[in-house]
């Protein structure tokens, strides 16, 4: 009888744990929300290798992960490319119903002490929102935004807040996102997107848009260089062709380079023991040396055991090691890629996986249920 009611619990609980560890497959459409970044925010459709393709990081392979799982993944991407400090990201498969019982909470990140979820209720304002979460020292409270459930953005500068008015303390609404910014010294220059080491460089006095591209180590392969952009540190953003005189702009302290994912439909793939794993836009005479630029090689990781995988004409896949090395220091020429190749970089220690130790005791526990004593 005990293992009858025990199995039948099981039974109920069963499709509510598999509903939630649904896992993402080729072809679903994922709802993605950074409160960071508003221009990632929208609908992906993952393609039939498994990937979504993102602005600034390229493609992220999300198949067999949970929407969760998913979530994390590209945030930590978002934060190891240094694309932005702090990542806030929800991912849900397009077709989940939301909790209907409650108004979603408000969400504050950023430079804060405590980021995180304030429950919503009926007039709550940004003040008290903030007080929940403790501005940090570095928290730049003039350029306050809140981002709206419907994807409008305000701008708010908390500095003006007057202790029980509401002056500059709007009402929040269910689902606000709340991002305080950190405080940009006067000597930097933001640099972001497809270029080779996105994040913060020193300005200079006469700095350009193209000083500031080289300084963050040249686009990328896989840039769009005609349509990069400036957002001004007093306001505005500006379209830049880096390919022409646009480059020349010079800019002032605080503006931000963004360098946006050229749009292709030939690829390579890149994987093991890189920064930048994924695919990777290909074009006629790209090389080895271009895409291990691109995807940076960790530190330690054996490039003289580069292994290339390319089909041939009859479909059959042929693998080549390469010593890059070599070609690194000129003894041997480059290797031209071709569309579909994909490069392995080996790990430095080769690990192996082992199965979900969680797993096999419910599994485990499952079988002494049904066939114990």
């Amino acid at each position: 009888m005990r293992k009858t009611i025990v199995l039948l619990t099981l039974m109920v609980a069963l499709p509510a744990t598999l509903h939630a560890q649904q896992k993402i497959q080729p072809g679903d459409v994922m709802s993605l929300t950074c409160i960071e970044e508003p221009a990632l925010n929208g609908e992906y459709t993952v393609n039939p290798n498994g990937f979504v393709l993102l602005q600034f990081i390229g493609a992220v392979q999300v198949k067999g992960l949970t929407a969760e799982e998913a979530a994390r993944k590209i945030a930590d991407t978002l934060v190891r490319q240094q694309i932005l400090r702090r990542a806030t990201i929800k991912v849900r498969l397009k077709g989940d119903a939301l909790p209907p019982m409650q108004p979603p909470p408000v969400v504050v990140s950023g430079a804060v002490s405590q980021p995180g979820e304030v429950q919503w209720r009926e007039g709550i304002r940004l003040a008290e929102a903030l007080k929940a979460a403790k501005p940090s020292v570095v928290a730049d409270l003039t350029r306050i935004r809140i981002t709206r459930g419907d994807g409008t953005v305000e701008s708010v500068d908390f500095s003006q807040y007057v202790e029980g008015t509401n002056q500059a303390n709007p009402l929040l609404l269910p689902g606000d996102a709340v991002f305080v910014p950190v405080q940009i010294t006067v000597l930097d220059v933001m640099v972001l997107g497809a270029v080779v080491k996105p994040g913060v460089v020193p300005f200079k006095e006469g700095m350009t848009v193209r000083d500031a591209i080289a300084a963050a180590g040249g686009t990328r392969a896989d840039a769009d260089a005609r349509n990069a952009s400036v957002r001004f540190a007093a306001g505005g953003e500006a379209r830049v062709d880096l390919t022409g005189e646009q480059a020349k702009m010079q800019l002032a302290p605080g503006d931000q380079v963004v360098v946006p994912l050229r749009p292709a439909n030939q690829f390579i793939f890149v994987r093991g023991a890189v920064v930048r794993p994924g695919t990777m836009p290909w074009e006629p005479g790209m090389t080895l040396s271009i895409a291990l630029r691109d995807a940076a090689p960790i530190r330690d990781a054996p490039l003289d055991r580069i292994r290339l995988r390319r089909a041939n004409e009859s479909g059959k896949i042929q693998v080549v090691t390469v010593n890059f090395n070599n070609i690194a220091r000129g003894a041997a020429p480059d290797v031209e890629l071709k569309e579909g190749d994909i490069v392995e970089v080996p790990y430095p220690v080769e690990s192996t996986k082992t199965a979900d130790l969680t797993t096999i005791i419910g599994i485990g526990l499952l079988l002494w249920l049904l066939f114990g004593r």
